[in-house]
């Protein structure tokens, strides 16, 4: 491999990864869960080649593309939904919102989800996982966006 390993990068990619995939830790197979948290919070050192095909295997990623991940390459998940937007497109089917006999305001909210990028629907990923916090885990993140912007601020400062 001739990039940098990531650790905590790769460990991001594979929890998105399992959770995207209605996965617990425990569903991995030829891995314990121990091993799965482990690389999950990027802990545990470079994986053996039977964990990063086991990770593969699961995920359905091509051969492979775990090892490169954890050593900086592009997230599998990315490249598999392009790959599924490009042979869809070739077939005439995106473009265009999927057939939903819902109210027009479904039907508009399926019209832009059609036309978003990966990288904008992760992000609504996100904000759909932000709505079920509890009120605890919301006060958390609060205080966590506010010592980032902090740290902005005093990082800003000091260049001034």
């Amino acid at each position: 491999m001739t990039g940098t390993a990531d650790p905590v990068r790769f460990g991001m990619i594979v929890r998105a990864a399992r959770r995207r995939r209605g996965l617990t830790q425990d569903d991995i197979p030829g891995l314990g869960s121990t091993r799965v948290r482990e690389l999950e919070k990027g802990l545990g050192g470079i994986p053996r080649k039977e964990t990063t095909d086991a990770l593969d295997a699961v995920f359905g990623w091509r051969r492979g593309a775990a090892r490169e991940a954890y050593f900086g390459g592009s997230n599998p998940d990315e490249d598999a939904r392009h790959r599924r937007r490009r042979a869809a497109q070739s077939r005439g089917a995106v473009g265009e919102p999927a057939e939903v006999p819902a109210s027009p305001r479904v039907q508009r909210i399926a019209s832009r989800l059609a036309e978003m990028t990966p990288a904008q629907l992760d992000q609504v990923e996100i904000a759909f996982r932000l709505a079920e916090m509890t009120p605890a885990q919301r006060d958390q993140m609060d205080t966590l966006v506010d010592l980032v912007k902090q740290m902005g601020r005093d990082a800003q400062g000091s260049e001034d």
